[in-house]
């Protein structure tokens, strides 16, 4: 069984559910001291491998990035399934080919691409300040045999997770992806 995607996720956290035209899980979350959940630490689901990330492209500025969302790819290295965290924060504490631990943390909820709440769009102006409306985890889950790029074929991940498996990480985990994110960053900035 997979676990849940952040402390604190269950049922009551779901907000659009799996079905033919939404074929992933919304996810929000609403522990302190994150802002109706923005910045909530994600966890892997299963012990994985990074295979794709979209994001780690900051340029200040410019919001076009922004508009087509972040996310990472990950390879369940129990399973075989592939899982898709989409609309996470830009910068993301792993890097292609990272293998991560069951319930260590893959990346920050954010509000990225396009975002909906109760079924209204958000525009991304107003996003981008307090309480960051729109904020939530989409999770998307592929079988084994799929291939970034490939045909997708859909698994509903509430016939795989188990509610009552909460991420391992701690506070140091917590503070050592902060530290990735922040040097990350750093870097992207002396770039531009």
């Amino acid at each position: 069984m997979l676990s849940a995607p952040f402390k604190g996720a269950s049922l009551n956290n779901i907000t659009q559910t799996y079905h033919p035209a939404h074929k992933a899980l919304d996810i929000v979350s609403y522990s302190r001291p994150f802002i109706n959940g923005y910045g909530t630490p994600l966890g892997a689901p299963e012990d994985v491998e990074i295979v794709l990330i979209r994001g780690d492209a900051y340029t200040p500025d410019d919001t076009s990035d922004e508009t087509n969302g972040f996310g990472v790819f990950m390879k369940g290295l129990e399973t075989g399934f592939t899982h898709l965290f989409w609309h996470t924060q830009v910068i993301l504490p792993v890097r292609m080919g990272d293998k991560v631990k069951r319930g260590q943390i893959v990346a920050f909820m954010g509000n990225s691409g396009e975002v909906y709440s109760s079924g209204i769009y958000v525009p991304l102006d107003d996003r981008t300040t307090p309480p960051f409306p729109g904020t939530h985890l989409h999770w998307e889950l592929f079988d084994e045999n799929y291939r970034i790029g490939g045909a997708k074929r859909f698994l509903n991940p509430l016939d795989h997770v188990d509610w009552s498996i909460q991420p391992t990480y701690t506070s140091a985990d917590h503070l050592k992806a902060l530290a990735v994110v922040v040097g990350k960053a750093a870097g992207l900035l002396t770039k531009t």
